[in-house]
């Protein structure tokens, strides 16, 4: 009712006293920063024009503050889901050290057997001669120590029981009574030395067998 009359009840079309514009939107957007014995404040709800003009800034304001807090609220949701998906990612190995390929023909055929390997588990690392692997692009067949159950597997190339430098996985397949794990790997970048080539069947231990990169 107060508004109402403020808005319809005080015409003053020579706009007479009238504090202006920018203490009318002043007032609207900061009001703290007018002290309640300014003259102005008893004139504007005596003064339909400036009421008008009040109330249009009010809702401004009001607008305003709204979608402030709507995009601030949708900023905080992508951030949620942005930092959601970063820690349950699967880990990834950068391009340069994993290579998928859609021309399997890029890739040099390489059969490592296992068959009659030392393979102790865990992180002691073992003292096997090292086998020769070239430094290309690979498709290794790994064919698993006896008893080596099919399923997925995961596969390591390091420079140290915790220093992996390429990593794969794949699915090991029975074949001819051999547990055949195949992955595809880019080894060009790696220099030439001695490594370890890890394998595990999750959430089993690594397995560790030393290899000589050529």
């Amino acid at each position: 009712m107060f508004e109402r009359s403020a808005l319809a009840d005080y015409p003053n079309p020579d706009r007479v006293g009238c504090p202006g514009t920018p203490f009318l939107r002043r007032l609207a957007y900061d009001r703290k920063s007018i002290p309640l014995t300014h003259p102005a404040l008893d004139h504007l709800p005596h003064c339909s024009p400036c009421f008008t003009e009040f109330v249009e800034f009010r809702n401004q304001a009001r607008r305003r503050r709204i979608l402030t807090r709507v995009c601030a609220l949708a900023a905080a949701v992508a951030l949620t889901v942005v930092a959601g998906w970063y820690m349950l990612r699967p880990r990834q190995v950068p391009p340069s050290q994993i290579v998928a390929t859609n021309r399997p023909e890029a890739f040099k055929d390489f059969r490592i057997n296992l068959q009659n390997r030392s393979v102790p588990r865990g992180e002691r690392a073992p003292s096997d001669k090292p086998l020769t692997v070239p430094r290309e692009q690979l498709r290794l067949s790994i064919e698993l120590p006896l008893a080596s159950e099919p399923g997925l597997y995961e596969a390591q190339i390091l420079a140290a029981p915790d220093r992996p430098l390429v990593q794969a996985s794949g699915t090991a397949t029975m074949n001819d009574g051999l547990t055949v794990l195949i992955i595809q790997a880019d080894l060009r970048s790696i220099p030439p030395g001695r490594y370890f080539l890890g394998f595990r069947r999750p959430p089993w231990d690594w397995t560790y067998i030393p290899i000589a990169l050529e």
